[in-house]
């Protein structure tokens, strides 16, 4: 099984998706800077985007339209991937006499990194003949964290640490489609760095689901129904670069 670990530094909450198990198969992210070694004395930088990110929290629909975050490669392959991810130009749409109003959503980045949330996957994965990418299970982080809708205030929501889907907690060999990974490859000039004329990057799918919350405190009425629940999701790409440098799922 490939699982991925999740760890929020804010305020939303995700979640995962059983699929039928497979033969489990060894796979690992690999990194690789022409004319470097990455080792943690000299780790390389990663990035990445993404558009369109959606989070609902039970009766709260929030839409981000970019997300960026950053990670580190401390060795040339790993079986895991950690990321840091800070949403931008968020909003909430709410009914408002007989029509709809996107209100400005805020997510309000919290501990050293000051990200949203943390993603770290797990490479432990395998193949599905006919998929374009690799399937993973999830393990979120306990964390809380506030959503702010300008001209209101701070709705408190609080997640327990927890495996999604629960089974994989007993079930660890199983598979799982919490996130997807698949290799893509784009031309670049520079060859020195990259000789074949291409950059490899990856590309991450997450759709996540029924995640356990709870809301703590504040104007919450937007998205409550109920003060706790396992219905949350989360679903957004992200396109991962190596700065200089490849990475690529094998």
């Amino acid at each position: 099984m490939r699982s991925v670990k999740i760890t929020f530094g804010l305020a939303v909450a995700i979640c995962a998706l059983a699929i039928s198990a497979s033969s489990a198969l060894a796979h690992q992210f690999v990194y690789s800077i022409a004319g470097k070694t990455i080792s943690p004395a000299e780790p390389a930088k990663l990035t990445a985007i993404g558009e369109e990110q959606y989070v609902k929290i039970n009766g709260g629909n929030i839409y981000c339209e970019k997300v960026k975050a950053t990670g580190l490669a401390t060795s040339e392959s790993s079986e895991e991937l950690k990321l840091a991810l800070k949403f931008n130009k968020c909003y909430n749409p709410v009914k408002d006499f007989g029509g709809v109003i996107d209100l400005p959503t805020r997510f309000v980045a919290k501990g050293e990194n000051k990200a949203s949330m943390e993603f770290t996957f797990h490479a432990n994965g395998f193949g599905e003949v006919g998929t374009e990418g690799e399937e993973a299970s999830v393990e979120v982080g306990e964390g809380t964290g506030e959503i702010k809708v300008l001209g209101g205030k701070a709705c408190v929501i609080s997640w327990e640490h927890q495996t999604v889907p629960i089974k994989a907690e007993k079930k660890p060999e199983e598979e799982y489609n919490a996130a997807t990974f698949s290799n893509l490859e784009e031309a670049n000039s520079h060859l020195k760095a990259f000789p074949s004329g291409f950059q490899k990057k990856l590309v991450i799918a997450n759709v996540f689901k029924s995640m356990k919350y709870s809301f703590v405190e504040g104007q919450c009425s937007e998205f409550e129904k109920g003060t706790e629940g396992h219905t949350a999701k989360y679903e957004g790409n992200l396109t991962t670069t190596l700065v200089n440098g490849n990475v690529s799922f094998e």
